[in-house]
């Protein structure tokens, strides 16, 4: 719901901007590769892991992002190859939010903790995968169209995966639970339509 709302907003915005949507080389593929890396993926793995890690500790884990975009830059961007300066830089900063967040270290007890926490991982590397596919192949695409259309494309794929796997939830109406409409609302448009856009713009 939350990137379903936030694609629409921005398609609905960049066309009123004079975008053309899917006109540009490698603009439709770049799409999948966003959906499935960016959103989809990336924010999939999150949602389930929060089931169980702390948010302290999902934040050291997803700190790890840096480190990927740098280890992956280093092979897709020729402009950015990665030297011993900036595989430094990025571990000194990781130490920086693992030593911020430190308290949470000992919430890692469990199987299950260590296991989501394990799987946690993989999200800012998926996550680095699409920023750099970006980067690299997005030269010339309106954000609007990098951002919207994919998001968009995960607000189907995952809502048919949410009717598939968990039909037996409860949705409440934002009648009787306004507090998690509203966040998903606020999340859709300033932490989704608003930060991606500008993100995939000084991307750029």
């Amino acid at each position: 719901i939350r990137f379903a709302l936030a694609g629409l907003v921005l398609v609905a915005v960049g066309s009123l901007r004079g975008v053309r949507f899917g006109r540009l080389p490698g603009e439709k593929r770049l799409w999948l590769v966003n959906a499935a890396t960016t959103f989809a993926g990336s924010y999939g793995i999150v949602y389930w892991g929060e089931q169980w890690v702390p948010s302290g500790l999902a934040a050291i884990l997803f700190a790890t992002l840096p480190l990927w975009v740098v280890s992956i830059g280093h092979f897709l961007l020729p402009g950015e190859r990665g030297g011993p300066r900036s595989f430094g830089g990025v571990l000194l900063g990781f130490a920086g939010v693992a030593l911020v967040f430190s308290e949470d270290f000992d919430k890692l007890g469990g199987a299950q903790v260590l296991f989501a926490s394990l799987v946690f991982l993989l999200a800012p590397f998926v996550s680095a995968a699409g920023s750099v596919s970006v980067k690299r192949w997005g030269k010339g695409i309106s954000p609007f169209s990098i951002a919207g259309v994919p998001m968009v494309m995960t607000g189907g794929a995952m809502g048919v995966l949410a009717l598939v796997v968990e039909r037996s939830r409860e949705v409440l109406s934002p009648l009787v639970a306004p507090h998690p409409w509203l966040a998903t609302v606020y999340l859709a448009l300033f932490g989704s339509s608003l930060t991606f856009t500008l993100y995939f713009w000084l991307l750029a």
